[in-house]
């Protein structure tokens, strides 16, 4: 993935900035109202979209295979994410044509380094076209960091890709545990 400058700051380190802005989720309705959310019936062409599945993104490509971004696109336009800084996120797709489509994220965490959390939220918008092989993809996005009070920390665009990761395969062999190896 291809860092891009932040555009809009509030004095924050950029490090700072891109751990703060990291996540928003669950905490959707939690301003007083809530909203209900029910699940849509799926098109046939959601059904059929070659999004659907698990992918995964390598978040830091200066250190590969350190921090992986892992998403689930579900044929109900429903999307799950789980991200190294930001964690849960929770969102909706649709599809634009046979191989691209568009989607929002939010995740509830704009902590800067994986494991801690700060209160915030992040709003990811993205565009995305899945390879004509069906195993990669390609995404444009813009990511809004917004502190707890509502003020937006950074506004910044950024491009990557994924693959597919999670396929189902069966697990390595047990063996004979070494002595003194506590049993199950």
């Amino acid at each position: 993935m291809k860092r891009h400058p932040v555009l809009v700051s509030s004095g924050l380190s950029r490090r700072s900035i891109l751990g703060r802005g990291g996540v928003i989720a669950a905490a959707l309705g939690l301003g007083g109202s809530v909203r209900h959310a029910t699940a849509r019936a799926a098109s046939p062409e959601m059904e059929t979209h070659p999004i659907v599945g698990t992918w995964s993104a390598d978040f830091d490509p200066e250190n590969p295979g350190t921090l992986f971004v892992y998403t689930s696109f579900h044929a109900d336009g429903t999307r799950t994410d789980v991200h190294p800084f930001a964690g849960a996120g929770i969102g909706a797709w649709e599809a634009t044509g046979e191989r691209t489509g568009r989607a929002i994220n939010k995740y509830m965490n704009i902590a800067t380094a994986p494991g801690d959390f700060v209160q915030g939220t992040v709003t990811v918008w993205s565009t995305f076209e899945v390879a004509e092989d069906g195993n990669s993809t390609t995404e444009d996005v813009v990511v809004e960091l917004r502190a707890s009070d509502g003020a937006v920390v950074a506004l910044f665009p950024f491009s990557g890709g994924g693959s597919r990761r999670l396929v189902v395969e069966p697990p390595p062999p047990l063996g004979t545990p070494e002595a003194g190896t506590p049993a199950p």
